[in-house]
Protein backbone atom coordinates (compact mmCIF):
# COMPACT_ATOMS: atom_id res chain seq x y z
CA UNK A 1 0.00 0.00 0.00
CA UNK A 2 3.04 2.28 0.19
CA UNK A 3 3.85 1.87 -3.52
CA UNK A 4 2.81 4.31 -6.28
CA UNK A 5 0.19 2.03 -7.90
CA UNK A 6 -1.80 2.14 -4.65
CA UNK A 7 -1.52 5.87 -3.90
CA UNK A 8 -4.81 7.48 -2.87
CA UNK A 9 -5.93 10.64 -4.70
CA UNK A 10 -8.89 12.93 -4.01
CA UNK A 11 -11.97 12.33 -6.13
CA UNK A 12 -11.86 14.46 -9.27
CA UNK A 13 -8.07 14.49 -9.62
CA UNK A 14 -7.35 14.72 -13.39
CA UNK A 15 -5.99 11.58 -15.06
CA UNK A 16 -3.05 13.48 -16.57
CA UNK A 17 0.23 15.08 -15.57
CA UNK A 18 -0.54 17.76 -12.98
CA UNK A 19 3.02 18.36 -11.80
CA UNK A 20 2.96 21.93 -13.15
CA UNK A 21 -0.29 22.82 -11.37
CA UNK A 22 0.02 24.19 -7.85
CA UNK A 23 -3.59 23.66 -6.72
CA UNK A 24 -3.48 19.86 -6.46
CA UNK A 25 -2.16 18.59 -3.14
CA UNK A 26 -2.36 15.07 -1.74
CA UNK A 27 -1.77 13.95 1.84
CA UNK A 28 -2.75 10.76 3.67
CA UNK A 29 0.07 10.60 6.23
CA UNK A 30 1.62 12.69 9.02
CA UNK A 31 2.62 15.44 6.57
CA UNK A 32 0.72 17.53 4.05
CA UNK A 33 1.79 19.76 1.19
CA UNK A 34 1.35 23.27 2.51
CA UNK A 35 2.82 25.01 -0.53
CA UNK A 36 4.05 24.00 -3.97
CA UNK A 37 5.92 26.02 -6.56
CA UNK A 38 6.12 23.88 -9.72
CA UNK A 39 9.67 22.88 -10.70
CA UNK A 40 11.08 24.76 -7.69
CA UNK A 41 9.91 23.86 -4.21
CA UNK A 42 7.55 21.76 -2.09
CA UNK A 43 6.85 22.52 1.58
CA UNK A 44 5.56 19.78 3.88
CA UNK A 45 4.00 20.59 7.26
CA UNK A 46 2.17 18.55 9.88
CA UNK A 47 -1.17 17.13 8.73
CA UNK A 48 -3.72 17.99 11.47
CA UNK A 49 -6.16 15.35 10.18
CA UNK A 50 -3.75 12.43 10.45
CA UNK A 51 -4.38 9.82 13.14
CA UNK A 52 -1.51 7.32 13.49
CA UNK A 53 -1.90 3.58 13.76
CA UNK A 54 -0.55 1.96 16.96
CA UNK A 55 3.23 1.64 17.10
CA UNK A 56 3.82 3.73 13.97
CA UNK A 57 5.74 7.04 13.90
CA UNK A 58 3.62 10.16 13.98
CA UNK A 59 6.45 12.24 12.53
CA UNK A 60 9.25 13.89 14.50
CA UNK A 61 9.92 16.81 12.16
CA UNK A 62 7.84 19.98 12.23
CA UNK A 63 8.21 20.32 8.48
CA UNK A 64 10.27 19.46 5.42
CA UNK A 65 11.49 21.88 2.74
CA UNK A 66 12.06 20.10 -0.58
CA UNK A 67 14.00 21.86 -3.32
CA UNK A 68 13.36 20.58 -6.84
CA UNK A 69 16.16 20.33 -9.41
CA UNK A 70 19.22 19.66 -7.25
CA UNK A 71 21.72 17.50 -9.15
CA UNK A 72 23.36 14.48 -7.48
CA UNK A 73 26.76 16.20 -7.61
CA UNK A 74 25.38 19.36 -6.03
CA UNK A 75 23.59 17.30 -3.39
CA UNK A 76 26.83 15.60 -2.29
CA UNK A 77 28.61 18.94 -1.96
CA UNK A 78 25.76 20.57 -0.04
CA UNK A 79 25.39 17.57 2.28
CA UNK A 80 29.13 17.60 3.02
CA UNK A 81 28.87 21.33 3.81
CA UNK A 82 25.87 20.80 6.13
CA UNK A 83 23.45 22.73 3.90
CA UNK A 84 21.38 19.71 2.93
CA UNK A 85 20.07 16.93 5.20
CA UNK A 86 18.60 14.39 2.75
CA UNK A 87 18.50 13.75 -1.00
CA UNK A 88 16.11 11.54 -2.96
CA UNK A 89 18.63 9.87 -5.30
CA UNK A 90 21.86 7.89 -4.85
CA UNK A 91 25.14 9.81 -4.87
CA UNK A 92 26.96 9.90 -8.24
CA UNK A 93 28.86 6.61 -8.72
CA UNK A 94 32.20 8.38 -9.06
CA UNK A 95 31.75 10.03 -5.63
CA UNK A 96 30.76 6.90 -3.70
CA UNK A 97 34.26 5.71 -2.77
CA UNK A 98 35.21 9.18 -1.52
CA UNK A 99 32.05 9.41 0.61
CA UNK A 100 32.71 5.96 2.07
CA UNK A 101 36.21 7.08 3.11
CA UNK A 102 35.39 10.55 4.43
CA UNK A 103 31.86 10.18 5.81
CA UNK A 104 31.28 6.50 6.66
CA UNK A 105 28.76 7.24 9.42
CA UNK A 106 26.66 9.39 7.06
CA UNK A 107 26.33 6.79 4.30
CA UNK A 108 23.71 4.06 4.52
CA UNK A 109 23.10 1.14 2.17
CA UNK A 110 19.75 -0.57 1.71
CA UNK A 111 18.78 -3.57 -0.37
CA UNK A 112 16.21 -2.98 -3.10
CA UNK A 113 13.83 -5.08 -5.12
CA UNK A 114 15.55 -3.96 -8.32
CA UNK A 115 17.64 -5.82 -10.86
CA UNK A 116 19.66 -4.46 -13.78
CA UNK A 117 20.14 -6.45 -16.96
CA UNK A 118 20.42 -6.47 -20.74
CA UNK A 119 17.41 -7.98 -22.51
CA UNK A 120 18.21 -9.93 -25.69
CA UNK A 121 15.45 -10.06 -28.29
CA UNK A 122 14.71 -13.66 -29.24
CA UNK A 123 12.96 -12.53 -32.42
CA UNK A 124 16.03 -10.70 -33.71
CA UNK A 125 19.21 -12.13 -35.22
CA UNK A 126 21.65 -13.08 -33.74
CA UNK A 127 19.82 -13.38 -30.39
CA UNK A 128 17.28 -15.76 -31.90
CA UNK A 129 19.94 -18.40 -31.23
CA UNK A 130 20.18 -19.81 -27.70
CA UNK A 131 23.93 -20.39 -28.03
CA UNK A 132 24.45 -16.65 -28.66
CA UNK A 133 22.43 -15.62 -25.61
CA UNK A 134 24.35 -18.09 -23.46
CA UNK A 135 27.66 -16.91 -24.95
CA UNK A 136 26.96 -13.29 -24.02
CA UNK A 137 26.19 -14.41 -20.48
CA UNK A 138 29.49 -16.32 -20.23
CA UNK A 139 31.45 -13.42 -21.76
CA UNK A 140 30.03 -10.75 -19.41
CA UNK A 141 32.22 -9.93 -16.44
CA UNK A 142 29.57 -8.98 -13.90
CA UNK A 143 32.15 -7.68 -11.45
CA UNK A 144 33.40 -5.23 -14.08
CA UNK A 145 29.82 -4.17 -14.85
CA UNK A 146 29.11 -3.55 -11.18
CA UNK A 147 32.26 -1.42 -10.99
CA UNK A 148 31.07 0.66 -13.95
CA UNK A 149 27.92 1.35 -11.94
CA UNK A 150 30.05 2.68 -9.11
CA UNK A 151 29.64 -0.46 -7.02
CA UNK A 152 26.08 0.53 -6.16
CA UNK A 153 24.70 -2.97 -5.74
CA UNK A 154 25.62 -6.64 -5.59
CA UNK A 155 26.47 -9.07 -8.38
CA UNK A 156 23.55 -11.28 -9.42
CA UNK A 157 22.30 -13.31 -12.37
CA UNK A 158 18.88 -14.04 -10.87
CA UNK A 159 15.62 -12.69 -12.26
CA UNK A 160 14.18 -12.39 -8.73
CA UNK A 161 15.92 -10.09 -6.19
CA UNK A 162 17.48 -11.51 -3.00
CA UNK A 163 14.99 -9.58 -0.83
CA UNK A 164 12.13 -11.86 -1.96
CA UNK A 165 12.71 -14.55 0.67
CA UNK A 166 12.13 -18.16 -0.39
CA UNK A 167 11.29 -17.09 -3.98
CA UNK A 168 15.00 -16.30 -4.36
CA UNK A 169 17.45 -19.16 -4.76
CA UNK A 170 20.85 -17.93 -5.90
CA UNK A 171 22.18 -19.52 -9.08
CA UNK A 172 25.46 -19.03 -10.94
CA UNK A 173 25.03 -20.76 -14.29
CA UNK A 174 27.33 -18.33 -16.12
CA UNK A 175 30.74 -17.90 -14.50
CA UNK A 176 32.97 -15.58 -16.51
CA UNK A 177 34.37 -17.82 -19.26
CA UNK A 178 35.35 -16.01 -22.51
CA UNK A 179 36.75 -19.19 -24.08
CA UNK A 180 33.45 -21.03 -23.63
CA UNK A 181 31.60 -17.99 -24.96
CA UNK A 182 33.69 -17.91 -28.15
CA UNK A 183 33.14 -21.63 -28.70
CA UNK A 184 29.37 -21.09 -28.49
CA UNK A 185 29.55 -18.21 -30.97
CA UNK A 186 31.51 -20.37 -33.39
CA UNK A 187 28.90 -23.10 -32.98
CA UNK A 188 26.12 -20.59 -33.70
CA UNK A 189 27.86 -19.24 -36.80
CA UNK A 190 27.13 -15.57 -36.14
CA UNK A 191 30.62 -14.07 -36.49
CA UNK A 192 30.34 -10.67 -38.14
CA UNK A 193 26.72 -10.10 -37.07
CA UNK A 194 25.88 -6.40 -36.68
CA UNK A 195 24.34 -5.57 -33.31
CA UNK A 196 23.04 -2.29 -31.85
CA UNK A 197 22.98 -1.92 -28.06
CA UNK A 198 20.26 0.47 -26.84
CA UNK A 199 20.72 2.52 -23.66
CA UNK A 200 19.33 5.66 -22.03
CA UNK A 201 21.51 8.74 -21.72
CA UNK A 202 21.60 8.83 -17.89
CA UNK A 203 24.95 8.15 -16.22
CA UNK A 204 26.35 5.57 -15.63
CA UNK A 205 24.29 3.47 -18.03
CA UNK A 206 26.04 4.50 -21.29
CA UNK A 207 29.31 3.21 -19.80
CA UNK A 208 27.73 -0.19 -19.15
CA UNK A 209 26.33 -0.27 -22.68
CA UNK A 210 29.77 0.52 -24.11
CA UNK A 211 31.11 -2.38 -22.08
CA UNK A 212 28.42 -4.67 -23.49
CA UNK A 213 29.34 -3.55 -27.01
CA UNK A 214 32.96 -4.45 -26.25
CA UNK A 215 31.82 -7.91 -25.10
CA UNK A 216 29.94 -8.46 -28.36
CA UNK A 217 32.94 -7.23 -30.37
CA UNK A 218 35.24 -9.60 -28.47
CA UNK A 219 32.99 -12.45 -29.58
CA UNK A 220 33.43 -11.53 -33.24
CA UNK A 221 30.28 -9.47 -33.75
CA UNK A 222 30.19 -5.84 -34.87
CA UNK A 223 28.51 -3.78 -32.15
CA UNK A 224 27.55 -0.14 -31.79
CA UNK A 225 25.69 1.77 -29.07
CA UNK A 226 22.48 3.76 -29.58
CA UNK A 227 22.02 6.33 -26.78
CA UNK A 228 18.43 7.53 -26.33
CA UNK A 229 17.09 10.39 -24.22
CA UNK A 230 15.79 9.10 -20.90
CA UNK A 231 12.45 10.90 -21.32
CA UNK A 232 11.45 8.56 -24.18
CA UNK A 233 13.75 5.55 -23.75
CA UNK A 234 11.45 3.22 -21.81
CA UNK A 235 8.50 3.84 -24.12
CA UNK A 236 10.63 3.23 -27.21
CA UNK A 237 12.14 -0.07 -26.10
CA UNK A 238 8.69 -1.29 -25.02
CA UNK A 239 7.24 -0.72 -28.51
CA UNK A 240 7.51 -3.71 -30.80
CA UNK A 241 8.08 -1.71 -34.00
CA UNK A 242 11.39 -0.49 -32.57
CA UNK A 243 12.38 -4.02 -31.49
CA UNK A 244 15.93 -3.47 -30.16
CA UNK A 245 18.23 -6.45 -30.58
CA UNK A 246 19.68 -5.89 -27.11
CA UNK A 247 18.87 -3.15 -24.62
CA UNK A 248 19.87 -1.98 -21.14
CA UNK A 249 17.00 -2.65 -18.77
CA UNK A 250 16.09 -2.57 -15.12
CA UNK A 251 13.03 -3.54 -13.13
CA UNK A 252 11.97 -2.34 -9.69
CA UNK A 253 9.32 -4.27 -7.85
CA UNK A 254 5.74 -3.07 -8.05
CA UNK A 255 4.96 -5.51 -5.24
CA UNK A 256 7.29 -7.90 -3.36
CA UNK A 257 6.32 -11.19 -5.03
CA UNK A 258 7.80 -13.34 -7.78
CA UNK A 259 4.84 -12.75 -10.10
CA UNK A 260 5.94 -9.14 -10.62
CA UNK A 261 9.24 -10.30 -12.14
CA UNK A 262 8.52 -13.66 -13.79
CA UNK A 263 4.95 -13.17 -15.05
CA UNK A 264 5.22 -9.50 -15.96
CA UNK A 265 8.46 -9.78 -17.92
CA UNK A 266 8.75 -13.37 -19.18
CA UNK A 267 5.24 -14.73 -19.78
CA UNK A 268 4.79 -15.05 -23.55
CA UNK A 269 1.05 -14.57 -23.11
CA UNK A 270 1.74 -10.95 -22.13
CA UNK A 271 3.57 -9.85 -25.30
CA UNK A 272 1.90 -6.74 -26.78
CA UNK A 273 2.84 -4.24 -29.48
CA UNK A 274 2.94 -1.18 -27.21
CA UNK A 275 3.96 -1.13 -23.55
CA UNK A 276 5.58 -4.55 -23.85
CA UNK A 277 7.39 -5.57 -20.66
CA UNK A 278 8.54 -8.86 -22.20
CA UNK A 279 11.21 -7.17 -24.27
CA UNK A 280 13.09 -10.40 -24.98
CA UNK A 281 9.86 -11.70 -26.57
CA UNK A 282 10.45 -15.03 -24.83
CA UNK A 283 7.47 -17.32 -25.32
CA UNK A 284 7.82 -20.86 -23.98
CA UNK A 285 4.38 -22.51 -23.71
CA UNK A 286 5.43 -24.95 -20.95
CA UNK A 287 6.81 -22.10 -18.83
CA UNK A 288 3.76 -19.92 -19.57
CA UNK A 289 1.62 -22.74 -18.16
CA UNK A 290 3.76 -22.94 -15.01
CA UNK A 291 3.50 -19.17 -14.56
CA UNK A 292 -0.28 -19.34 -14.82
CA UNK A 293 -0.26 -22.19 -12.31
CA UNK A 294 1.84 -20.15 -9.84
CA UNK A 295 -0.51 -17.18 -10.15
CA UNK A 296 -3.45 -19.38 -9.10
CA UNK A 297 -1.64 -20.68 -6.02
CA UNK A 298 -2.06 -19.06 -2.59
CA UNK A 299 0.81 -16.92 -1.37
CA UNK A 300 3.37 -18.96 0.54
CA UNK A 301 6.32 -21.31 0.29
CA UNK A 302 4.93 -23.59 -2.44
CA UNK A 303 4.20 -20.66 -4.72
CA UNK A 304 7.60 -19.11 -3.95
CA UNK A 305 9.31 -22.41 -4.78
CA UNK A 306 7.71 -22.41 -8.21
CA UNK A 307 8.86 -18.83 -8.88
CA UNK A 308 12.40 -19.84 -7.83
CA UNK A 309 12.24 -22.87 -10.15
CA UNK A 310 11.12 -20.69 -13.06
CA UNK A 311 13.88 -18.18 -12.33
CA UNK A 312 16.47 -20.96 -12.66
CA UNK A 313 14.78 -22.62 -15.64
CA UNK A 314 14.56 -19.45 -17.71
CA UNK A 315 18.17 -18.46 -17.13
CA UNK A 316 19.63 -21.95 -17.58
CA UNK A 317 17.62 -23.19 -20.57
CA UNK A 318 16.64 -19.95 -22.34
CA UNK A 319 19.01 -17.17 -21.16
CA UNK A 320 16.86 -14.23 -22.35
CA UNK A 321 18.78 -11.69 -20.27
CA UNK A 322 22.22 -10.84 -18.98
CA UNK A 323 21.33 -10.00 -15.38
CA UNK A 324 24.36 -8.43 -13.74
CA UNK A 325 23.37 -6.75 -10.50
CA UNK A 326 20.83 -6.29 -7.75
CA UNK A 327 20.81 -2.53 -7.22
CA UNK A 328 21.38 -1.03 -3.79
CA UNK A 329 20.08 2.22 -2.40
CA UNK A 330 22.84 4.45 -1.01
CA UNK A 331 21.92 7.48 1.05
CA UNK A 332 24.39 10.21 1.96
CA UNK A 333 22.78 12.32 4.69
CA UNK A 334 23.87 15.13 6.97
CA UNK A 335 25.58 14.39 10.27
CA UNK A 336 22.50 15.64 12.14
CA UNK A 337 19.90 13.46 10.39
CA UNK A 338 18.89 10.22 12.14
CA UNK A 339 16.14 7.61 11.90
CA UNK A 340 16.58 6.88 8.20
CA UNK A 341 14.27 4.00 7.24
CA UNK A 342 14.12 2.71 3.65
CA UNK A 343 10.96 0.83 2.69
CA UNK A 344 12.84 -1.57 0.41
CA UNK A 345 11.59 -0.28 -2.89
CA UNK A 346 11.49 3.43 -3.62
CA UNK A 347 11.31 5.67 -0.60
CA UNK A 348 12.74 6.76 2.71
CA UNK A 349 10.11 7.38 5.36
CA UNK A 350 9.93 11.00 6.50
CA UNK A 351 7.91 10.18 9.67
CA UNK A 352 10.86 8.19 11.08
CA UNK A 353 13.47 10.92 10.55
CA UNK A 354 14.66 13.26 13.26
CA UNK A 355 17.41 15.89 13.62
CA UNK A 356 19.96 16.34 16.36
CA UNK A 357 21.15 19.81 17.36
Amino acid sequence: MALPPAFVYPAGTPARDISTLSQYRVATGPYMISSYTPSQQVMLTRNPNFHPWPNTPNGHLAGVKITVGITPEQAVNETADGQLDWYFLNPPPDRLAQIQRQYPSQLQKGATGEIEYFSMNERKYPFDKLAVRQAVNYASNRRAMLKLEGGQGDISENVIPPSFGSAYEKHTFYPYDPAKAKALIKQAGVTGAHVTVWVLNTDPYPNVAQYMASVLNSLGMVASVKVVDASVYWDLIATEKNDPQIAYNNWSQDFPEGEDFIDTQLNGEGIVNVGNNNQSNVNIPAYNTLIDKARRMPLGNARNALWAQLDADYMRTNAPWVVFMNAARYKFVSARLHGLVFNGTYYDLFPSMWLSQ
